[in-house]
């Protein structure tokens, strides 16, 4: 099965780099663990995203926040 990683990370200047990598595994177990590796690796210690998604249907499988602050409730929830 084929994966598709997605990765971001914030640039002091306040622009974002960005990698994206193809990912093939047996199970989706087996592509997580290949991009939390991979998401680590590329992130260091700099805050950033990563999304996993199946590279045939494009549904999101995964994704991982690092060393990012807190999500805000967002103001269209809000009564």
């Amino acid at each position: 099965m084929q994966y598709r990683l997605r990765i971001a990370r914030s640039r002091a200047q306040g622009s974002v780099d960005l990698a994206s990598q193809m990912i093939e595994a047996s199970s989706v177990n087996e592509a997580i663990e290949v991009a939390s590796r991979a998401m680590g690796t590329f992130l260091a210690d700099v805050p950033g995203v990563g999304i996993l998604t199946d590279a045939v249907a494009g549904g999101l499988v995964w994704s991982s926040r690092r060393n990012m602050p807190p999500v805000s409730e967002p103001d269209l929830l809000r009564p």
